[in-house]
């Protein structure tokens, strides 16, 4: 659902029309009100506090290594993005008057892809915030960023042990498959 009532600080942010429409509003499974947005260069020190604040169980299933932290390469990789071959989108709620980040999902395009038709994806929400329906709402915003920008399918890997994320990509509608190169990988492939 689009957001009509979209904050100033956010429509200076933003700058054009085009990206306000990628700012919605949603209610969680618990009530609570969560609004989506583009992630902003600004947003490093959110963004690295909400890695931090992930269980290591969440970190190693959505990074596949023990890493506590962002290296500075990676938040910047992740805070900068071009709303066309690079789109990431966070979920943020208010807490104490302060806007927490509680999930994130991004796409990148594939980098040997000459064709650009196809992109990558990653999605992580916060241990207190799974199975609220963010992650839907997430990759709901994100599908539709992709294949508004040309991509003809999108990917990703995920831990063979991961069943949730599993289940949670086959009702999106991705195909999965062992990953050729491991056999502990699944990979996910969904036609936009």
């Amino acid at each position: 659902m689009a957001n009509p009532e979209i904050s100033a600080s956010d429509k200076a942010a933003a700058g054009a029309d085009a990206q306000l429409e990628l700012h919605t509003l949603f209610h969680s499974k618990n009530g609570a009100l969560i609004r989506v947005r583009p992630i902003r260069e600004s947003d490093a020190k959110r963004e690295q506090d909400f890695i931090k604040a992930l269980s290591p169980h969440t970190r190693y299933r959505r990074f596949m290594n023990m890493c506590s932290e962002l290296s500075n390469d990676q938040l910047d990789r992740f805070t900068h993005i071009d709303y066309d071959r690079n789109m990431a989108f966070i979920a943020l709620i208010e807490e104490n008057g302060v806007d927490k980040e509680i999930g994130a999902c991004r796409y990148a395009a594939v980098a040997d892809d000459a064709t650009r038709s196809s992109c990558e994806f990653a999605i992580v929400i916060a241990d207190a915030w799974q199975d609220q329906g963010l992650g839907y709402h997430l990759m709901q915003q994100l599908i539709q960023a992709a294949r508004s920008h040309g991509f003809k399918t999108m990917t990703g890997e995920f831990l063979a042990e991961n069943i949730p994320m599993l289940n949670f990509v086959a009702s999106l509608g991705f195909q999965l498959s062992t990953h050729p190169d491991d056999p502990c990988l699944r990979e996910g492939t969904l036609t936009l």
